[in-house]
């Protein structure tokens, strides 16, 4: 979370993301994100975007959950960029919206380290820290073999 506060733009989020967290400690951790100004908790109760969460909701069948339907239904109706690795989201954008993913639209993980390391919030060598320490504890992984590939 401290590099999401360090990011050059503001990430926003709805109650529907917080309410979706199940896995451990990342509740307490998106809690103090969002107390810290790291993350802007917005409501979500424009009737557009309302409208396009449930038309969203109806062609997803079930596989998208109220935090991905609720971003993306605020992003597209104001225009804003997405932050997200959820394959099924990001394939619900594209095939929606006619939005790919490099169109500046979609911000994967690795697009976000990539901007702090060219913001020179972080260095290359702490990137790769960190990328290490994602798949040597099964956090996460990319699919990069270094971030200086997208450098």
């Amino acid at each position: 979370m401290d590099l999401i506060g360090a990011y050059p733009s503001p990430f926003i989020t709805t109650s529907a993301v917080a309410d979706e967290i199940t896995y451990r400690g990342q509740k307490s951790r998106y809690k103090a994100a969002v107390s810290s100004g790291y993350i802007d908790e917005q409501r979500f109760d424009d009737p557009s975007e309302l409208n396009e969460y449930a038309r969203l909701d109806g062609l997803s069948d079930g596989r998208l959950g109220s935090g991905e339907l609720s971003i993306i239904a605020v992003a597209v109706k104001r225009n804003y960029r997405m932050a997200m690795e959820d394959r099924r989201a990001i394939k619900t954008v594209m095939k929606q919206y006619g939005i790919t993913e490099n169109s500046g639209r979609i911000l994967l993980t690795q697009d976000i380290i990539v901007e702090l390391i060219r913001k020179k919030i972080l260095t290359l060598e702490e990137a790769e820290v960190i990328r290490t320490d994602w798949e040597i504890n099964r956090i996460f992984t990319l699919n990069i073999s270094s971030f200086e590939e997208l450098l």
